[in-house]
């Protein structure tokens, strides 16, 4: 009996921490490069990954929000910062992910505005957090750019908007960034933000863009050591949000 029950106390214990980590909610800005150097077999490359990573990592528990963000000469926003609080949200999501769909994002074709994009993003999420007719709290803001190239145009240094935005309470702006652009400038991600350089459109982008949603927001795998707790009850566990 007293075996029984230091089990069961390590099982609610493991259960406990993984609960407790749970608590996090998310909102995340996608800011998605869709300049004339992407090109349209990238382009199609390039919304595949970003379709395939929202669907392993975004929920549809309501815990994250997303928006989407297209630029290039124009900054357009394809999809309204949205709580994923059903598989519909989820769907209209993907749809601006899935080439040729209807409602997917455009390809602008044109040069390439890095800040216009993340203030615009910063804007949203700010006004996101400030919403008060909504039941949310959000305890992480993220804005998350993907770009294979530098600012071009528009309002000018991303590095001055970046380093706005986490003035304004943001929490991260952070980049996944494309070679073959000669002199690519990475150092405007903010301190306190990561990025990830890939070497092209192919496996690289879509492992890369895949471990950046994952890392953002937190949604990963239960650990080994808890799916042993579970067996010893015979229940089977689906994914757990770590924070």
């Amino acid at each position: 009996m007293q075996k029984s029950v230091v089990i069961l106390g390590a099982l609610v214990l493991i259960l406990g921490v993984a609960g407790a980590a749970q608590a996090d909610t998310v909102a995340i800005a996608l800011c998605v490069d869709s300049s004339g150097s992407i090109g349209v077999t990238n382009w199609e490359k390039q919304l595949d990954a970003y379709k395939s990573a929202l669907d392993t990592y975004i929920t549809t528990d309501g815990s994250i929000a997303v928006g989407v963000w297209n630029f290039s000469t124009s900054v357009l926003n394809q999809y309204t910062l949205t709580v994923i609080d059903s598989q519909t949200d989820k769907d209209t999501l993907l749809e601006k992910f899935t080439y040729g769909h209807a409602n997917a994002l455009t390809f602008q074709n044109g040069t390439t505005d890095i800040a216009g994009a993340i203030n615009a993003a910063d804007d949203a999420l700010i006004a996101l957090d400030n919403n008060v007719t909504d039941s949310y709290t959000w305890d992480k803001l993220i804005i998350d750019v993907s770009t294979d190239g530098n600012q071009v145009g528009g309002l000018g240094d991303p590095e001055t908007y970046a380093d706005e935005a986490i003035t304004h309470g943001i929490d991260q702006v952070n980049a996944i960034f494309i070679e073959g652009f000669s002199g690519l400038n990475t150092s405007w991600v903010p301190d306190g933000s990561f990025s990830i350089t890939v070497s092209d459109f192919d496996d690289d982008f879509a492992d890369g863009i895949s471990r950046k949603i994952a890392t953002e927001t937190g949604v990963v795998p239960l650990p080994a050591a808890a799916w042993m707790g579970l067996g010893l009850l015979g229940l089977l566990g689906a994914t757990r949000r770590l924070r």
